[in-house]
């Protein structure tokens, strides 16, 4: 059982949107809507937006992002060339100065309204809250391919094979505090799509406590997901992790 941690105060959040160029279409309106979401929620906390853009040189992404930075209170830019999901989420968590860490898909497919019930779970004591398409409570909308290979990828590998009794590890839609994400992601080999699965794997093992959440979630038409890269991704690193030896925890 992963013990539980001590109740928190969260004063204040970044929420980081890892981009790059194929969501140049939806960058602008989907930030734009995440910051009025966010509105309501300022009383109870200090929530930042951080565009992290990915990859080589893309001046489109670039300009609209500086541009909605400039325009909209609270949004902040950061680059990496390093291409890759993760690299993008990472990046950004590991310069974070806020009490906890954010990040969702730039398509924005899970509804927000989850977002306070996944720092609610971080203030009651979770170190690492992750949206479940899932668990009971959730609502999903997906193509019935990437339903069936998704699910035969979390029971079979991640339950079965690797033993973490995660749900899903998978969704665009994760929180932990910033503490828990700085002693974790320099263990994580992984920075492109298997990034989320090899970081939960080492917070369960060290005894992180680790909750997931019920999301209502919509399978975006902008998806850049390529499904066949992104299996044999998962498996070479599901067998990693499986067998290679665990990288040093921290003192």
């Amino acid at each position: 059982m992963i013990p539980s941690g001590p109740a928190m105060k969260i004063e204040s959040v970044d929420i980081v949107l890892p981009v790059y160029f194929g969501n140049q279409d939806i960058l602008e309106p989907n930030v734009q809507r995440l910051h009025r979401e966010l509105e309501p929620w300022r009383r109870d906390g200090d929530f930042r937006i951080v565009i992290s853009i990915n990859g080589p040189s893309q001046e489109a992404i670039h300009a609209t992002a500086q541009r909605l930075a400039r325009t909209l209170p609270g949004v902040r830019v950061l680059t990496t060339a390093r291409p890759g999901k993760g690299w993008g989420v990472f990046h950004a968590w590991m310069q974070s100065r806020a009490d906890a860490v954010c990040y969702m898909d730039a398509d924005l497919a899970t509804d927000l309204q989850t977002l306070p019930v996944l720092l609610g779970r971080l203030r009651d004591g979770a170190d690492f809250a992750v949206g479940s398409r899932y668990c009971e409570g959730a609502t999903l909308q997906r193509s019935l391919k990437r339903l069936v290979l998704s699910k035969v990828y979390h029971v079979l590998l991640i339950n079965a094979f690797l033993g973490i009794p995660i749900r899903d590890v998978q969704c665009g839609f994760k929180a932990c505090r910033t503490e828990a994400a700085r002693k974790i992601i320099p263990r994580v080999r992984n920075r492109q799509w298997f990034f989320e699965a090899e970081m939960l794997f080492l917070a369960f093992r060290d005894g992180y406590r680790i909750e997931e959440v019920p999301v209502t979630w919509r399978e975006s038409s902008k998806s850049s997901l390529h499904i066949l890269r992104a299996s044999l991704e998962f498996l070479l690193g599901v067998v990693r992790l499986k067998f290679a030896r665990p990288p040093d925890r921290p003192v």
